[in-house]
């Protein structure tokens, strides 16, 4: 609850060290598995990411889940929910539905699957465009009496073109009403943002 490298973190707890010993390889693997298990990567797909054999894959997702036992849990519940209920929700309540296959499909476990694997990330994925969405919204009321206005958004990031002289006051409001939308949604740990002034935009 106090900040800190998440990847780091993870590693650590995956592999019992010290977080000062973590290596770049083990934050590597504990960064892809963190990102991967919001798209329902499995073990073959995170083989061949981060360059290792499947079984030495399967033996990384073991222990990660054996550090974090509730995220396995989530992730199977969302999974079933999303088969059972027929759709996802995301935090705001909005829905993502699926074409549930009949049992008499002969693509019928393929599809099911497709769906656990959505049923897994639409959730997280849905929680960051909410997240977005309100940050938006507060942002746009804040530039209300600034030479400033949103340009454009990209995943998790807003674009603000804003004259030179108010640059500085403007990316407090950005940080500031980006702080403000993570916290209706995440409570227990920091929201923090990263913020970058320049003449263009490139990702």
């Amino acid at each position: 609850s106090s900040g800190g490298d998440l990847h780091a973190i993870t590693a650590s707890k995956m592999f019992k060290v010290k977080l000062a010993d973590v290596s770049k390889t083990q934050r590597s693997q504990a960064k892809a598995i963190n990102f991967g298990l919001a798209y329902g990567m499995g073990a073959a797909a995170l083989a061949d990411r981060i360059g290792v054999d499947k079984a030495a894959a399967e033996k990384l997702i073991e222990q990660y889940f054996k550090a974090y036992p509730e995220v396995a849990g989530w992730l199977t519940r969302a999974a079933d929910e999303a088969n059972r209920l027929g759709y996802s929700k995301t935090p705001l309540g909005r829905r993502r539905y699926y074409m549930l296959p009949l049992r008499s499909d002969p693509e019928y476990s393929a599809k099911v699957s497709s769906i656990q694997r959505q049923g897994k990330n639409t959730p997280i994925q849905g929680a960051n465009a909410d997240m977005t969405k309100l940050a938006l919204r507060f942002i746009y009321d804040q530039l209300s009496g600034y030479n400033a206005r949103i340009v454009n958004t990209v995943h998790d990031e807003i674009v603000v073109e804003v004259a030179a002289d108010q640059a500085d006051a403007v990316t407090r409001i950005v940080a500031d009403e980006m702080r403000r939308a993570g916290r209706e949604f995440i409570t227990d740990v920091p929201v923090e943002v990263g913020v970058t002034t320049a003449d263009t935009w490139s990702k």
